[in-house]
């Protein structure tokens, strides 16, 4: 089947793809414009009952370890700046668009996210760990990571089932085969992806480079972090990130990040409790 062939097959896939989002679009419209007021973008926030609710338990969460509880939209604007609001309305717009469809291969949603949360706070303590900065910024870019791989279990059911068995046929991670299998897939979702939805630098990095946890060869601490956190999140079972066999973490990351076994032995009941507060949110209707 030729490159051609091949984008005309998954766009006939993808026709429902990405979720319209009116309402995030709205309160884009309504921070694009200078003359916006905060009560504005507060209001559109809490029309949607859901979103608003998720919001102040994350920021209220260990994702976050704020010294003070927020109880308003407006104060977490004011705490986190409004573009990290964005970024978690958006986080949860996608977690309830996708609550709409029904996988076509047993496949769990819920333990999807739980997953995808748990990589959250892992890479958040490994950042805190080697003194990275503006932690609270990484949230929503790190749990959005493993988004394509929650696309193929909806709209592409058949092609990826084939190729999980072929993963555990021959022992190689799900990731490698996606790289080997999945490569023009890839290509395109993310040229696809960034044209319907805004989204910075440094979570298209995120989206396109943590399988590898380096950029081009480069050295990235969020990538190398997401790359370990992810890894990690399996190790433990928090959630369900459904490879088999566990991936194998670069070595070279892990070191150029200066972790040890020790650092892991230190951190894992912060990650445990971090990862148990974090997963409630998704229980919260």
């Amino acid at each position: 089947m030729t490159d051609k062939q091949n984008i005309e097959r998954i766009m006939a896939y993808m026709k429902d793809f990405p979720p319209s989002l009116h309402s995030y679009n709205r309160l884009e419209e309504a921070m694009k414009n200078p003359y916006s007021e905060i009560r504005i973008i507060h209001n559109i926030i809490e029309e949607d009952r859901y979103i608003s609710v998720k919001i102040l338990r994350t920021v209220n969460s260990q994702a976050y370890h704020l010294e003070s509880k927020i109880n308003t939209i407006s104060q977490a604007i004011f705490k986190l700046g409004i573009n990290e609001i964005k970024n978690l309305y958006l986080l949860f717009s996608i977690i309830k668009e996708f609550d709409n469809y029904i996988p076509k291969r047993d496949f769990s949603i819920h333990d999807f996210w739980e997953h995808a949360f748990a990589v959250g706070v892992i890479s958040r303590i490994l950042g805190k760990t080697i003194g990275l900065r503006n932690l609270e910024d990484f949230f929503f870019e790190v749990v959005i990571h493993d988004l394509p791989r929650l696309v193929y279990n909806i709209f592409i059911p058949c092609d990826f089932s084939a190729s999980e068995d072929i993963t555990g046929a021959k022992h190689i991670s799900l990731m490698e085969n996606e790289t080997k299998e999945y490569n023009l897939f890839h290509t395109y979702f993310l040229d696809f992806l960034t044209n319907k939805w805004t989204f910075p630098e440094r979570f298209v990095n995120v989206l396109k480079y943590y399988s590898i946890g380096l950029i081009d060869g480069k050295k990235d601490y969020l990538v190398g972090s997401v790359h370990l956190a992810h890894d990690l999140a399996h190790i433990l079972k928090l959630g369900c990130s459904e490879e088999n066999p566990i991936p194998e973490p670069n070595i070279s990351i892990w070191n150029y990040m200066h972790l040890t076994s020790e650092i892991f032995f230190n951190t894992y009941p912060n990650i445990t409790k971090d990862f148990n507060c974090s997963a409630s949110i998704l229980k919260i209707a």
